[in-house]
C-alpha cells in the first residue's frame, strides 16, 4: 500500500509540474517527460529559456537535484542561473560549479579595469575616490570604503556582467551607519507589507545587487503578486525573486 501511494502522489506531482511547464512555455509543450527527474529537467529548461540565461547550459537531474552545465557570458548569469532554477518548486538543490565562463581572449585586463573604473567614477560621483579597481589575470578586485550601500551593489552588480571577469573579489567595507540605515529601510518595508496586505506572516527580504528576493506567506493568493510589484516600486531593483507561498489555512 505505501508503495502504491508512493506511485500515485508521484504521478500527482509529476501532471502538475508538466501542466504548468506547458501553460508557462510553449517552447517544451512537445516534450513528453518519462520521469519526475525528466519532467523537473524539462521545467527547469523551459524557465532557463524563458529567462534568455543562455543557450548553452545544459541541465542534469538526479532525485530532485539539479546540475548546470555548459557555458555563460559573465559571473552574473551564472548567479543568476543558479537563482532562477532555486526558485522552481520540486528542486532540493542547484549546483552551478559546472557551468563554465566563456572565454574572451580579445578582452584585456586594462579594458576590464578601465570599464569598471568609469562606471563606478558615474554612480559615485564626489565619492568616486573611494574605490580602487584593480584587474589581473581577469580576476577583478574591489578595494575601499562606501557611505551608500545600495550605490556599492549596483557596482558590484556591473563588475559581475563584465564579460571576460573570471572573478570578483570584494575587499570593501561599508560604514556602520550606513549598514543600520539600509538593514532599517527593509524592516520599515517588511512591517509596511504585513500591516498593508491582509494574511501576510514571516515576511523576509533580502537585496542581491539589482535584484531582491521576498519570502513569507499569504493566505490571499492574489496578495502574492501585489507585495512582489509594491516591492519592486519601493527599492531600486530591476526584479523581485517571490518565494511567497500561498496557504487558505
Amino acid at each position: 500500500p505505501t508503495r502504491a501511494l508512493s506511485s500515485a502522489a508521484s504521478d500527482v506531482y509529476k501532471r502538475q509540474i508538466y501542466k504548468v511547464m506547458n501553460h508557462n512555455c510553449k517552447y517544451c509543450t512537445n516534450l513528453a517527460p518519462t520521469s519526475i527527474d525528466e519532467t523537473l529537467r524539462l521545467f527547469v529548461k523551459s524557465y532557463i529559456h524563458v529567462h534568455k540565461l543562455g543557450k548553452r547550459i545544459g541541465i542534469k537531474v538526479n532525485n530532485n537535484k539539479v546540475k548546470l552545465l555548459g557555458e555563460v557570458r559573465n559571473i552574473f548569469s551564472k548567479n543568476l542561473a543558479k537563482k532562477v532554477v532555486e526558485m522552481i518548486a520540486g528542486v532540493k538543490s542547484v549546483s552551478n560549479r559546472k557551468l563554465n565562463l566563456k572565454k574572451f581572449s580579445n578582452i584585456t585586463d586594462d579594458e576590464l579595469e578601465r570599464k569598471a573604473t568609469l562606471y563606478s567614477s558615474k554612480v559615485l560621483g564626489d565619492e568616486k575616490h573611494s574605490l580602487i579597481i584593480k584587474v589581473k589575470k581577469s580576476k577583478l578586485v574591489l578595494r575601499g570604503r562606501f557611505s551608500d550601500i545600495l550605490k556599492f551593489k549596483k557596482i558590484l552588480s556591473y563588475c559581475e556582467k563584465l564579460n571576460g571577469v573570471s572573478k570578483v573579489i570584494d575587499k570593501t567595507s561599508v560604514s556602520k551607519k550606513e549598514t543600520q540605515k539600509y538593514n532599517k529601510v527593509i524592516s520599515i518595508l517588511e512591517k509596511k507589507i504585513d500591516s498593508i496586505f491582509e494574511g501576510v506572516e514571516f515576511i523576509n527580504i533580502r537585496m542581491f545587487g539589482e535584484f531582491a528576493e521576498v519570502s513569507g506567506v499569504v493566505s490571499l493568493r492574489e496578495n502574492r503578486n501585489l507585495i512582489e510589484k509594491y516591492i519592486q516600486q519601493s527599492l531600486p531593483v530591476k526584479k523581485v525573486f517571490n518565494k511567497i507561498y500561498y496557504s487558505k489555512t
